[in-house]
């Protein structure tokens, strides 16, 4: 099936503007994965001190 004259072109122009909009929600997506993955250890990390104090705290009662 060929495209019209005056048509010419624009698939590319469909593609590049679909390639971006696919990149923006990759990188959306990423991001997202990636605060939440970093918020995750920080609680942990948060978690692991508090019972080191919790353990401190113990010993001396």
């Amino acid at each position: 099936m060929k495209l019209p004259k005056n048509k010419q072109g624009t698939l590319l122009y469909e593609g590049i503007v679909s390639l971006f909009l696919l990149g923006g929600f990759g990188t959306v997506i990423l991001n997202s994965w990636h605060m939440w993955n970093d918020k995750i250890n920080r609680e942990q990390i948060e978690l692991s001190y508090e019972r080191t104090i919790l353990n401190e705290i113990r010993q001396k009662l």
